[in-house]
């Protein structure tokens, strides 16, 4: 369980390219970081996905 540094946002739709939009919100949030995970799982839309946890760094 994340209990410190956790910023959920969640997104109706999945964006393109999940690094820019991953900056783009931490910039707005004015938070400070050089990376994400990227937590993804089923939804009512998608009921059959695979849970993902993946690892963006951004240089």
């Amino acid at each position: 369980m994340f209990s410190y540094g956790v910023w959920p946002i969640e997104s109706k739709d999945n964006p393109v390219d999940w690094t820019d939009f991953s900056k783009e919100h931490i910039k707005m949030l004015g938070l400070e970081g050089n990376g994400i995970l990227l937590v993804e799982g089923p939804s009512p839309v998608n009921p059959d996905k695979n849970y993902k946890i993946e690892v963006i760094n951004f240089h």
